[in-house]
């Protein structure tokens, strides 16, 4: 466990866990609570906390305590002042970027399942060069897109410069007919506007990929 290995070298250690990960209390994924209840469990020097907000948060701590504080905020319906547990406060007041950085990643990511580890953490590295890429070019003065015009942007200027024909073989028997397009045509990602019916449709490409029998 990562906590373990970090606590090991002297590190306390503070983030958000999935309550079906190996060795997580089993109380904890089968209570049922309301909004705002708060639930602790603690073993040794690890605690997990599970706290009821528009979902279940938990977090998985060695440096914090189970107490809980206000927040100073007001909830808009109950009009109570909202509490957190510390653990909850000090994540959410250290780790916002990295949230943020999720959210930007995840709608579009490229990650794939892979037994080669280290395909996953190349992927997981581009998807993060391209968002912050995308945060520069914001700040740079230069035309606001959204992250997914700027990836489709990248992806074209990147086909242009660096895309190859793909050379056919030159063995076996000599073809009577002509090579089907998928084997020559190169192919670029088209946006398919929605339509009354299909509010989202598939690709383009995918569409005509599957004429030429891809």
């Amino acid at each position: 466990m990562l906590f373990h290995e970090l606590q090991h070298h002297s590190f306390g250690a503070c983030g958000t866990v999935n309550l079906r990960r190996k060795d997580m209390p089993k109380e904890l994924q089968a209570t049922t609570m309301k909004k705002g209840d708060v639930l602790c469990y603690t073993s040794g020097i690890y605690s997990a906390i599970k706290r009821r907000d528009k979902k279940d948060v938990a977090v998985l701590f060695t440096i914090h305590s189970g107490r809980i504080y206000d927040t100073g905020k007001i909830d808009r319906k109950t009009k109570e002042v909202v509490k957190n547990p510390e653990a909850v406060i000090q994540y959410k007041a250290k780790m916002g970027g990295v949230d943020r950085l999720d959210q930007k990643i995840k709608p579009y990511e490229c990650l794939r399942k892979s037994v080669r580890w280290y395909r996953k953490l190349f992927f997981h590295l581009m998807d993060i060069t391209l968002v912050n890429a995308h945060i520069v070019y914001e700040k740079s003065g230069d035309e606001k897109c959204s992250l997914l015009q700027f990836r489709h942007t990248v992806i074209h200027g990147l086909l242009e410069k660096y895309a190859m024909e793909r050379k056919l073989s030159k063995g076996g028997r000599p073809s009577k007919t002509d090579p089907p397009v998928r084997l020559t045509e190169r192919h670029f990602p088209t946006h398919n506007p929605p339509t009354a019916k299909k509010k989202f449709p598939s690709s383009l490409l995918q569409k005509k990929r599957n004429e030429v029998g891809m």
